[in-house]
């Protein structure tokens, strides 16, 4: 007796859709899918996604939170760059102070818009790029 041939699990009549977890999708292959399916939709009827930045910081409040600390944290996170500043010490040159940063006097000098390089004084406040 001839063995019969088993059916593959997905029939030429499906193309197109992807199976999931055992079973045919017919609508959203993903749940991924979904959600970017929604989020354009959201966006086709002109609703905000995921809000401004003034929405999430009064989210924050209500919940209790300080978004100042939970964007620094986020920021941590995500390895952005923190502000680095520095005040100038009696004493102190542009180059003295670049040596100590890792950077070059020319980056410090056009950074702070310094129009006289030679030029800084005690208390300045020097921003690090």
């Amino acid at each position: 007796m001839a063995k019969k041939a088993e059916e593959p699990a997905v029939q030429p009549s499906d193309a197109g859709r992807i199976e999931v977890f055992g079973r045919l999708s017919g609508r959203h292959a993903t749940p991924r899918d979904a959600q970017h399916r929604h989020r354009r939709a959201d966006r086709h009827a002109g609703r905000r996604v995921g809000g401004n930045g003034q929405d999430r910081i009064a989210r924050l409040k209500k919940a209790g939170y300080n978004p100042a600390t939970i964007q620094s944290k986020v920021n941590a996170k995500l390895g952005a760059k923190q502000r680095r500043t520095y005040t100038v010490q009696a004493g102190d040159t542009l180059s003295g102070i670049a040596a100590r940063f890792g950077t070059s006097w020319q980056t410090l000098a056009q950074g702070n818009h310094l129009s006289n390089p030679n030029l800084i004084y005690p208390g300045q406040t020097l921003t690090i790029d």
